[in-house]
């Protein structure tokens, strides 16, 4: 049950108000941003508190979500209703941009960190520092080829270099403070299974589509150099990355590169050296994994009949064995989504599940 849910300062990051909601629901994302809603009485504690960019999180639990939208309605019955949405508190990572090319470290929990740091933690400047926001080391460890991240936004970048690497994140609140936690889920497949005999299984779904997919990629990236008689000439430098498919079975796509030669302490890069093709490299890894997704394999749990409990049991990023006896498939899939909600049914828990 969800009584009530607290309020924080967007600035102070205090607690400094309780709402009573008529409805609303709460989502946590692996991959991706969780959204929320929350529907309820337009009284004057209700309104002067749901203000955009101030946080909201429900109670005894350490997840937070911010305010990105108000709605005031007013029926002929006479009530009168507010409704306020958002994301997950990681969304504010969307807010930064990576200035300038940054080589990333080779532990990609290393790499994590300080992209997330010093962009908007303690080791951003100050005017790009977020009050109380705090990024926890992450504990995997995955080693990554030597890459760059690009003039990009924050999150889209860091959200996929996570993802290629099965990995995603969260954030937390706690003693006034957020905490960004990178993190890698466990296999959990060999003794959490849900299945329509157990009555745990909402909804199940099987779908094959290889419109998207790719299998190899060409990295090309142009520069405009001098001649031996001093003309400016276009010269491109490519890598190919294969991951695997010949004959009918070979995918192809190109990718202009969005590399830059020159990092943000002024390093310059030569385009035929061995660390710029590197770094091609893992850019056409990280593009091609984008368009690996030739199965899905995704639906919905209930926890309600379950004896499996959330972050007792298992937790978001989780890999969890699905077995649909009607089709007679199974299928160990990661727990991509979670969500707390309660309306005029009652209160509920419900994860959906995704192939990686």
């Amino acid at each position: 049950m969800i009584p009530y849910l607290e309020v924080i300062g967007k600035y102070n990051l205090k607690s400094f108000a309780v709402i009573e909601p008529s409805q609303c629901w709460f989502e946590l994302s692996y991959y991706e941003i969780g959204e929320f809603e929350v529907y309820a009485p337009a009284s004057d504690n209700n309104v002067a508190a749901l203000k955009m960019g101030n946080y909201i999180k429900i109670p005894n639990k350490p997840y937070i979500w911010i305010i990105k939208s108000v709605d005031y309605s007013f029926n002929s019955e006479g009530a009168r209703m507010i409704d306020v949405k958002g994301f997950e508190a990681k969304w504010i990572l969307k807010q930064r941009i990576i200035l300038a090319p940054i080589q990333l470290n080779t532990d990609l929990a290393t790499a994590i960190y300080n992209l997330v740091n010093n962009n908007l933690g303690s080791g951003a400047l100050t005017p790009r520092q977020i009050t109380g926001f705090n990024v926890i080391q992450p504990s995997f460890n995955i080693t990554i080829e030597q890459t760059q991240a690009p003039r990009s936004n924050l999150w889209e970048f860091i959200k996929e270099l996570l993802k290629t690497n099965n990995c995603g994140c969260y954030v937390t609140y706690e003693n006034e403070q957020l905490y960004f936690h990178a993190i890698k889920g466990n296999d959990k497949s060999s003794y959490i299974v849900f299945s329509q005999s157990m009555d745990n299984l909402i909804t199940s779904e099987y779908f094959e589509n290889s419109e998207e997919y790719k299998t190899f990629i060409r990295v090309v990236s142009s520069f405009t150099e001098k001649d031996s008689n001093n003309n400016n000439i276009n010269v491109d430098y490519i890598q190919d990355y294969n991951a695997g498919g010949t004959n009918i079975d070979r995918y192809e796509m190109l990718l202009q590169s969005n590399i830059s030669t020159k990092l943000e302490d002024g390093t310059e890069i030569l385009p035929s050296s061995t660390t710029y093709q590197t770094m091609q490299q893992q850019e056409g890894k990280n593009a091609l994994s984008k368009q690996l997704i030739l199965k899905e394999f995704n639906g919905e749990i209930d926890l309600q009949n379950s004896q499996y409990e959330f972050e007792t049991d298992f937790f978001i990023g989780d890999l969890l064995m699905i077995r649909d006896e009607f089709f007679n498939y199974e299928q160990a899939t990661r727990i991509i989504k979670y969500t707390f909600k309660q309306d005029e049914s009652g209160y509920g828990e419900e994860a959906e599940y995704g192939n990686e």
